[in-house]
Order: C-alpha cells, then structure tokens, then sequence
C-alpha cells in the first residue's frame, strides 16, 4: 500500500502465516521475539529488493 508516495508494510499476514510454525511474539509481551524479527526483517528486504528503481534518498 502506498500513501502520499511512502509505501507501507503490512506484515500482519506474513507473521499470521509463521505463527503456525512457532511463536512470533513473546509469551507474555507483544514485541517481537527473535523468531517474529528475523521474519519481519526479511520481509523489509524483500519488498526493498523489489523496489529498488523506486528508491530515492
């Protein structure tokens, strides 16, 4: 999804999707556990590789 030319990650279904391969969250807390960041962060890289021609710094 794209606004105001920032594109915004929704990485809700990616993480719906591990979760029933393990916890993504702690137990007890609603960050991330080490699991739920990995899988997050290659998702980031993903959509940046994908991206790439539409980078601009």
């Amino acid at each position: 999804m794209t606004v105001k030319n920032i594109q915004l990650i929704n990485a809700l279904p990616i993480l719906q999707q591990a979760s029933e391969h393990g916890a993504v969250y702690y137990e007890n807390d609603p960050h991330l556990n080490p699991y739920g960041q990995k899988l997050l962060g290659e998702h980031v890289v993903d959509i940046v590789e994908q991206n790439q021609s539409n980078l601009f710094f």
